[in-house]
């Protein structure tokens, strides 16, 4: 099973979401990062049960400097590779 990072803005937009569930949609396991901890939770939730991976989620916020930082940490926990995403166009 591929193994993403899906990273974003201050809170999870439409955007996010989709790209969020395609990937799940395809079996990927997924690491959702944003600032806001409840939408991320809430998605997560959502994921999980619609498509049955595994949904991890952290609370970032991106324009800090140690928010690069903050997802490497956060991929050591995670126990699988994952393939930092910012654009998939073949999902669109």
């Amino acid at each position: 099973m591929p193994s993403c990072v899906v990273a974003g803005r201050k809170r999870p937009s439409t955007t996010y979401h989709s790209f969020a569930e395609k990937l799940a949609a395809q079996k990927a396991h997924l690491l959702l990062t944003a600032r806001r901890e409840q939408n991320l939770e809430a998605l997560a939730v959502d994921l999980r049960s619609q498509y049955n991976v595994t949904v991890d989620y952290f609370k970032s916020d991106l324009s800090r400097a140690d928010a690069p930082w903050q997802i490497y940490e956060n991929l050591n926990d995670f126990s699988n590779i994952f393939h930092f995403l910012n654009i998939y166009k073949d999902l669109f």
